[in-house]
């Protein structure tokens, strides 16, 4: 009968025909197979330190608070930690979550959703993932977990930034439009008290 070829088992590769040499699975691969002629790369989100591998599960969960973007890494430096306004809560993610809008996170290598806290007064969170935008001129940000600036309403004005009120609109000056960064000087002559809209 005829024989069989050698062939490799679990484990190894070879990348000769022929079956010259076994060569022990790099790490950061597995070999599931006889027979193969190149290992398979540990998934994103995983690295694998051993030589000699057969299995998937022999690919080690990068661990929460971290995640892994590359194919076939061989040491847990490659589980990066997730960066700041970010969380990563499962083992093995391949990219961090942004924590949501109205919220910011000052902590890198998060595992919860917790660790993203409402904006603070004086700032807004307009998008997810970013450090928190302070309050412009002519506007306020006066409660905690804002989306959005609010603009100063009329016979008022704030002309600095990061604020939480609006101030009235100052004797003297008149505040006619909304998110007023100062008021405009009143003609001589006409009657402007404090918070005043249009001069009289």
């Amino acid at each position: 009968g005829l024989s069989q070829p050698n062939i490799t088992k679990p484990g190894y590769y070879s990348n000769q025909p022929g079956l010259v040499k076994q060569i022990a699975c790099d790490s950061g691969n597995y070999c599931p197979n006889y027979g193969l002629n190149q290992p398979v790369k540990c998934p994103e989100g995983t690295f694998n330190t051993n030589l000699g591998k057969s299995n998937l599960s022999d690919c080690t969960l990068c661990p929460a608070g971290t995640y892994g973007n590359t194919l076939g890494s061989s040491t847990i430096n490659n589980c990066l930690s997730c960066p700041k306004n970010t969380y990563c809560p499962k083992n093995g993610m391949t990219e961090p979550i942004l924590c949501l809008k109205g919220t910011f996170n000052n902590l890198t290598g998060s595992s919860s959703i917790n660790n993203c806290i409402s904006c603070i007064m004086g700032y807004y969170c307009p998008i997810g993932g970013n450090d928190p935008v302070p309050c412009s001129p002519g506007n306020s940000c006066g409660s905690v977990g804002l989306t959005q600036q609010n603009p100063c309403i009329k016979g008022t004005f704030q002309s600095n930034y990061a604020s939480i009120t609006c101030s009235p609109c100052t004797a003297g000056y008149q505040c006619s439009d909304v998110g007023m960064s100062q008021g405009t000087i009143c003609n001589s002559g006409n009657f402007c008290p404090t918070g005043t809209i249009v001069q009289k």
